[in-house]
């Protein structure tokens, strides 16, 4: 079945960052319609209990609060949890859906298979076998689709492997002795959730982290670390942070956790108010990386080896989109290059949006994001020849080898605060006015 495509524009996803897109897109008069793999909205965020259906586990909730993490166009409810559960989050999308009449604009079950470009804009092709055409794309499936496997270890191991994309609820450790390998957000969430389940729960990790209280003093972390140091040249805010942060847990070294070779500001943060405490009841151990496998056995670096029956390696995530194979895209699997990291300079009609890991919460960064798509849409805003792109998305580059740890997890890394005003400087200049986007709460580290 093929349809012309009048103009319309297919947004990829129906998350966080296509919810925006679809609202900012309607919102300016633009024939948008978003298409959706599943048949419920709310992407990395649903969680479900049949396997391989989402992202999202049972445990999970936001690291921003009810204040920061939602569009700056309309807040959570005064009763959500301060910290939102990804049903919470699944709640207010649905919400924001129906209250800016977006439900219909979403087609569910409409999985994308291919999209091509032609010679009036872009062929999109479902798994259904259906064909539509549009006049442009706006990708918003995030980053955090194809999970990053490490290279194979050593030896033979006997005892079950998953990669955390796949964990759901720490029903399926009751029993077990389980080791989680990683350092990020996900693996210290899951170690700590299935440490009141398993017989024995061990965190491994290559390299040291700076974990960071969600609370602090009764308040949201950001309102103590962020708001106070927020004017501080970078240099002294990182060595204040590094201070309170030690006052506050009393250094790695009491927890056997390896001291960090990077400054607290130079990787994203890992937060949990629960792992320290379970470090000190014993019910999760921390080891250094694997060295091999010995049967029922890991044996890891420093020469100490444990039984252990499962291993959840989070391990992060490889940037990939399959579906646009054709399309002349230069990329590797940790970072597209896109100009403002919305637009790829030698491809036009087709944009990005969440395809960063902001240094703050999401849904306030990809609805600036789609504010800049919609104008550029309705053409109030050009973009630079590519040459000027090239050149910019080479300065990002540098300034975030500069900023972060060289590593995949931080390849498409960006702090909000600054790249908000970045975006709002390029819709100003764009019509000589000050952009009409609403102000948002930014807060490092939430």
């Amino acid at each position: 079945m093929r349809h012309s495509g009048n103009g319309r524009v297919a947004i990829i996803g129906a998350g966080v960052s296509g919810i925006a897109a679809l609202r900012q897109c309607r919102q300016g008069g633009i024939d948008a319609i978003a298409l959706e793999a599943t048949d419920v909205l709310g992407g990395l965020w649903v969680y479900s209990d049949e396997p391989g259906r989402t992202t999202a586990y049972k445990s999970l909730h936001a690291k921003g609060t009810r204040v920061t993490f939602p569009y700056p166009d309309m807040p959570m409810s005064a009763d959500t949890d301060l910290f939102p559960s990804w049903a919470d989050i699944v709640k207010y999308l649905n919400e924001y859906v129906d209250r800016h009449d977006l439900r219909e604009s979403i087609r569910f079950n409409s999985k994308v298979e291919r999209v091509t470009p032609n010679s009036t804009g872009w062929q999109v092709q479902l798994t259904s076998g259906d064909v539509e055409e549009f006049s442009a794309i706006i990708v918003a499936t995030g980053h955090l689709n194809d999970p990053r496997w490490p290279e194979p270890c050593p030896g033979v191991f006997n005892g079950e492997q998953i990669h955390s994309h796949s964990f759901q609820n720490n029903l399926s450790e009751a029993g077990k002795r389980t080791l989680i390998v990683g350092a990020g957000n996900s693996a210290i969430d899951i170690a700590s959730d299935i440490s009141w389940v398993t017989d024995q729960t061990f965190l491994s990790t290559r390299r040291g982290f700076h974990l960071f209280p969600e609370t602090l003093f009764g308040r949201p972390r950001m309102n103590v670390m962020d708001r106070p140091l927020q004017r501080l040249p970078r240099p002294i805010r990182q060595w204040a942070v590094a201070k309170l942060l030690r006052m506050v847990t009393g250094g790695n070294e009491k927890y056997g956790i390896p001291q960090p070779s990077h400054g607290v500001l130079q990787a994203r943060a890992t937060v949990s108010d629960v792992l320290l405490t379970r470090i000190n009841h014993g019910h999760v151990k921390v080891k250094p990386g694997i060295e091999r496998f010995d049967g029922d056995y890991v044996c890891f670096v420093d020469g100490t080896r444990e039984k252990v029956d499962r291993i959840i390696w989070a391990t992060g995530y490889r940037v990939t989109h399959t579906f646009l194979d054709e399309v002349a895209l230069p990329a590797d699997d940790q970072y597209v290059p896109l100009y403002l990291e919305i637009f790829p300079p030698d491809v036009q009609g087709l944009y990005f949006i969440g395809l960063l890991q902001p240094v703050g919460a999401t849904p306030p960064v990809v609805f600036a994001q789609a504010e800049i798509v919609a104008a550029h849409l309705r053409g109030e805003y050009k973009v630079p020849r590519k040459e000027r792109m090239y050149e910019a998305i080479n300065a990002d580059a540098a300034e975030r080898r500069k900023t972060f740890i060289d590593s995949p997890r931080h390849a498409i890394e960006v702090e909000v605060k600054g790249y908000l005003n970045r975006l709002s400087q390029e819709l100003g200049n764009a019509d000589g006015k000050s952009s009409r986007r609403a102000k948002v709460k930014t807060h490092s580290w939430s």
